[in-house]
């Protein structure tokens, strides 16, 4: 068994020991060499190039090409309830990337392209990424008490991408408002500046009046003076 084999049982099976036991003589079933295909082959658990997919379809609010893979999934006998716990389990990873500098000891699957993780999670801000971990854990709640799993995962991803692509435009409108209002700003500011300015000229202005003002009554004052001659 390889360790990325290994260490992809621990993580399906959540550290029980007798899951991980199941998941290992089922994998054997399978195949003698035990490899990470073959752990997602017999617990039917998408690879994660199609978590990648779905996550960069909800990023960028395509409902429609997140509904296509998973759509895709289903056909494939994936089942739905494990797809949204590797989402999850995906998008843990994705906010474990963007909350910490060497997040690798933490990751659900130590061996993935952690390039690749933090490229992703640059997409997403911290929020997004939370709201995402809250509607796919809600859509597992139901999952468990529905016969239509599939219905349900399809709603949230619906809604998330949904809901993503009017956050985007509440953030690009609020961005737009802000570059309006700084700009208001600075025209007010200048407009201040120049109105100071015309202020300072102007008392300028009249204090150079002024001081003409007196220095002309000076002169003129000495001009008036009448001298007396001695007797």
């Amino acid at each position: 068994m390889t360790r990325e084999a290994a260490e992809l049982i621990a993580g399906l099976s959540d550290g029980a020991l007798r899951d991980a036991i199941s998941l290992l003589d089922l994998c054997s079933s399978y195949s003698r060499e035990i490899t990470r295909d073959t752990v997602l082959e017999a617990s039917g658990t998408v690879g994660t190039g199609h978590l990648y997919d779905l996550a960069d379809a909800a990023a960028d609010g395509d409902t429609a090409r997140a509904l296509a893979i998973a759509g895709e999934l289903s056909r494939r006998s994936m089942d739905e309830s494990r797809l949204c716990e590797q989402l999850i389990g995906h998008y843990r990873d994705l906010m474990l990337t963007r909350a910490v500098q060497d997040p690798t000891p933490l990751l659900d699957t130590p061996s993935l392209d952690l390039q690749r993780l933090r490229a992703q999670s640059d997409r997403y801000s911290m929020e997004r990424i939370l709201y995402s971990i809250e509607v796919l854990q809600e859509a597992l709640g139901r999952m468990s008490r529905s016969a239509e799993r599939r219905t349900e995962l399809e709603q949230e991803l619906s809604e998330a991408t949904a809901l993503i692509s009017e956050l985007d435009e509440d953030i690009e409108q609020a961005q737009q408002e802000y570059l309006a209002n700084e700009a208001a700003e600075q025209a007010l500011n200048s407009q201040m500046n120049d109105i100071a300015a015309q202020m300072w000229a102007a008392e300028q202005a009249a204090q150079q009046q002024q001081q003409q003002q007196e220095q002309t009554g000076t002169d003129t004052s000495g001009d008036s003076e009448t001298v007396t001659p001695p007797d």
